[in-house]
């Protein structure tokens, strides 16, 4: 009886620790996206400012135009190496890419 009454606790407390970072997951998930469909403006709005095509922009970060329109349409998250090929690029220092980032 008291060992029923443990296994159900225990079942019940691991359904409930899976629901709740389910949940977390879920929050993060649609923060990350908002995050990269702001970048992605960002880089257009960048990218415009130096007046060049999304083209040129690959063309000069040594990119495919694919991932520039990844990045532009918020689908892929930038890594690091990415970040530092765009400011290149753009002819802009990283944290002048990220600055008017928000």
């Amino acid at each position: 009886m008291l060992t029923d009454w443990i296994a159900h606790f225990i079942t019940k407390r691991c359904y409930l620790v899976l629901v709740k970072s389910r949940q977390m997951d879920e929050k993060e998930k649609k923060e990350r996206l908002k995050l990269q469909k702001r970048f992605g403006e960002h880089l257009i709005k960048l990218r415009k400012a130096e007046d060049i095509t999304p083209a040129e922009l690959a063309r000069r970060c040594f990119m495919e135009r694919s991932n520039i329109a990844r990045l532009e349409t918020g689908r892929t998250n930038p890594s690091l190496f990415v970040l530092k090929k765009l400011a290149a690029g753009l002819g802009v220092e990283m944290d002048e890419l990220l600055q008017g980032f928000r």
